[in-house]
């Protein structure tokens, strides 16, 4: 600072780290003729869960999925590592990236989830139907069996066959 390297290591020295007292010092010697910038951190109390964020409640990304808001489940759910997502959450992300024309970045998260989760229903009918869309007919067989093993009287699997059927 001031064509001197240490000046602003020995004022926050001799200030012990305090910022308005380093401020003071700084401003007490005068013009400072270099670009100068001071950023102010506060970390408050020992409570290590002030700076963790809750995980969206499913409702709340559900109601948004209701009106048809994907991109914005989509965003706020980027926000966090799949890891740190329920198997639901996860399912919802990817439910929203296929609808916003993103099916393809969500399909390896499908595998992903399935195999730590290979009884998730809705994430196997959405790769399933993601499968029937494209065309892959091996693929939402394959899936359309897995789904059945699980349940086979659900009104999502039902649809989806019905859907395939009108389509034949």
């Amino acid at each position: 600072m001031n064509e001197d390297d240490d000046l602003f290591l020995r004022v926050v020295e001799k200030a012990n780290g305090d910022l308005k007292d380093i401020l003071a010092q700084i401003q007490n010697r005068g013009t400072i003729t270099d670009d100068f910038s001071l950023i102010r951190i506060d970390f408050f109390g020992s409570d290590k869960n002030f700076l963790q964020m809750q995980l969206p409640d499913e409702k709340d990304i559900r109601a948004l999925l209701k009106q048809r808001k994907f991109e914005e489940v989509s965003k706020i759910l980027d926000g966090w590592a799949i890891s740190e997502l329920t198997d639901d959450l996860v399912f919802l992300k990817c439910y929203a990236l296929d609808r916003i024309g993103l099916g393809i970045a969500a399909k390896p998260i499908l595998k992903t989830l399935l195999g730590k989760n290979p009884v998730h229903l809705s994430s196997i009918l959405l790769l399933a139907n993601m499968a029937r869309r494209s065309g892959e007919d091996s693929k939402f067989k394959e899936l359309i069996e897995d789904a059945k093993q699980i349940n086979p009287n659900d009104p999502r699997l039902v649809k989806l066959i019905s859907l395939t059927l009108k389509r034949k």
